[in-house]
């Protein structure tokens, strides 16, 4: 399977984004990503959004092969149509990664697993996911309890 394969496969895992471009940096696959188009509504009143402007949020993903993956995140910046909601814009969310979280979710779970199962030290996760050490060691809380452990090994 062609590297294009693989990375195209990977983002549509997630199920709600679609693959802009990518291109290796270094020893990662970067990949720039953006949400699929479907209508959105204001949360608050309803109403049709429109696009108003794109932030880039950068996410680290599993790895494809021994390569890291980062997605770019082309998020979309709304903007509501109704001059009297309170709510003038927001920035998109998808299920994949939680609010301004630099992990997926899946790759959260990873980690935690390898702390918790195989026993890595987070001061090594956190270089090898290249991520602060407290955002591993937030990682890792928010998912334990999804990570079985064998307390007999």
């Amino acid at each position: 399977m062609s590297e294009r394969s693989e990375v195209e496969r990977a983002i549509e895992s997630l199920g709600e984004l679609r693959l802009i471009d990518y291109h290796t940096v270094g020893d990662e696959i970067v990949a720039q990503v953006e949400t699929l188009r479907k209508p959105v509504y204001c949360p608050i009143c309803g109403s049709v959004a429109e696009p108003k402007d794109r932030r880039t949020s950068t996410i680290r993903d599993l790895p494809i092969g021994n390569k890291p993956l980062v997605l770019l995140w082309k998020k979309r910046v709304w903007n509501c149509t109704n001059p009297d909601c309170p709510q003038v814009t927001w920035t998109e969310t998808a299920d994949f990664v939680s609010s301004r979280h630099s992990l997926t979710n899946r790759a959260k779970l990873d980690l935690a697993r390898q702390a918790l199962i195989e026993k890595v030290s987070v001061a090594q996760l956190a270089q090898k996911w290249k991520v602060s050490w407290s955002t591993a060691m937030s990682s890792i809380k928010e998912v334990q309890d999804q990570i079985k452990v064998n307390s007999h090994a």
